[in-house]
């Protein structure tokens, strides 16, 4: 790609890879490492569409994806009628603040949009300033885990 920057879907063998990107959930977010580990390396397509992992110079930095399952449907069941959602967007803190999260948004709605997917969701409470800027559109706002938080949204026209 460029800047020795590289995308690739995660793979549910890539044992490595699952490790390093739970240890990173559970510093950002507390999300216990087993959990993610077993939900990585299944990718049941009942909740995961797609994951993606962002490396620079062939370190990993960035990963995130495209989910049919996601936390605030726990919460506010009104948006399961909503989806695919765009989750577990992550950059190492070290990566922030150069334009990784955008590269990572851009392919997974380029992976989204090749799929056949024409509109996916995504809720934000740390990074919705990001989003706007890469036309996503909020649809409401909610409070979520304490937090004031966005549902956004985004169409995405065919290729």
């Amino acid at each position: 790609m460029m800047n020795g920057i590289t995308i690739q879907k995660l793979l549910p063998s890539d044992h490595a890879r699952i490790e390093s990107i739970a240890h990173w959930y559970r510093e950002e977010w507390n999300v216990p490492a087993e959990r993610t580990i077993k939900r990585l390396s299944t990718q049941s397509p009942d909740d995961i569409i797609f994951h993606l992992v962002l490396s620079k110079d062939d370190q990993p930095v960035a990963t995130g994806g495209l989910y049919h399952q996601v936390g605030i449907l726990m919460e506010h069941e009104k948006f399961r009628a909503t989806g695919p959602w765009v989750a577990l967007v992550y950059t190492k803190p070290e990566n922030r603040n150069q334009g990784i999260g955008r590269i990572l948004l851009d392919e997974i709605e380029n992976v989204s949009r090749e799929i056949g997917i024409r509109k996916i969701y995504l809720y934000t409470f740390t990074a919705e300033t990001l989003y706007l800027r890469s036309g996503w559109k909020p649809t409401e706002r909610i409070i979520y885990h304490g937090h004031d938080t966005v549902v956004m949204e985004k169409e995405l026209p065919g290729i």
